[in-house]
């Protein structure tokens, strides 16, 4: 096991437990849970040279674009307290991808992992919409990293900070038990770059700096209500973390992670 899954996993199992015995009967109106599955489609912004190197010339291609599909997973709980619009909520996400090319030649993954702490106030839309404002705290780290040329040399870049998080959340209904819903996110992230190469001509380095990125992201899907506490959703996300400022000889130049594709979600409350 990768210290990266063990890293997902830990997360995953530290949201569980801190939603779960945070949760007090005598505080607590309702509480929900969710978890989200879908196909990703992961890109880099190299913003000179990509890690595609031209077996014959040994020159690199100037692709501008690292780019893969790969998976989606996250979980959220939530508490909503009793005779209060506040509610509190945790939630993980972790997206990755990779793929090979050149006959094995070259092999990229991108990966990022978020850890949410939110306070969110149900608010006014207007009709009859819904929507929940949150405002929290986020913690992120973002991984790029190739071997290249069978395996002669590899290196990586990988962004890890924590910032200020606000969203807006809102569920329109469309018929009976149909609704569309969607969230929109951004956060501003402190933190550190550090990038790494190993085996480059006999040398290997490693620098770190400083970096503030911007995260945005964008959800919309249509839900189905199932009984009078579960829902169904089926949806499009798309995420973006912009200003890594990275660079290794095997990714390249690292700029920003894009994410986006299609997830499944399932919610209840109880």
């Amino acid at each position: 096991m990768t210290n990266r899954n063990k890293t997902v996993k830990f997360l995953l199992a530290t949201t569980a437990a801190i939603a779960l015995g945070s949760a007090s009967p005598a505080l607590a109106q309702d509480m929900w849970v969710s978890v989200e599955g879908g196909k990703s489609a992961m890109t880099t912004s190299n913003s000179y040279y990509s890690n595609e190197i031209d077996g014959y010339s040994g020159s690199y291609y100037d692709t501008g674009t690292i780019s893969g599909t790969g998976n989606n997973l996250a979980f959220e709980a939530g508490i909503n307290f009793a005779d209060s619009p506040y509610s509190l909520s945790i939630g993980a996400r972790s997206s990755s991808e990779g793929h090979t090319y050149y006959y094995d030649q070259y092999v990229d993954e991108v990966s990022f992992t978020t850890l949410d702490f939110e306070v969110g106030r149900d608010v006014s839309l207007g009709g009859s919409a819904t929507g929940r404002l949150t405002l929290g705290v986020r913690s992120a780290s973002v991984n790029a990293s190739g071997t290249n040329y069978y395996g002669y040399y590899n290196g990586s870049t990988e962004f890890g900070g924590v910032g200020p998080r606000i969203a807006l959340e809102a569920s329109i209904p469309v018929m009976d038990r149909v609704s569309f819903d969607v969230e929109a996110g951004a956060a501003i992230l402190f933190g550190t770059t550090s990038n790494n190469t190993n085996g480059y001509y006999g040398t290997s380095y490693t620098d770190s700096g400083s970096t503030t990125v911007t995260n945005l992201d964008f959800s919309a899907a249509v839900s189905y209500l199932i009984g009078s506490k579960s829902k169904v959703s089926l949806g499009y996300r798309y995420e973006k973390f912009d200003g890594i400022d990275g660079y290794n000889y095997a990714s390249g130049y690292v700029d920003s992670v894009e994410d986006q594709g299609a997830f499944l979600k399932f919610t209840t409350r109880f």
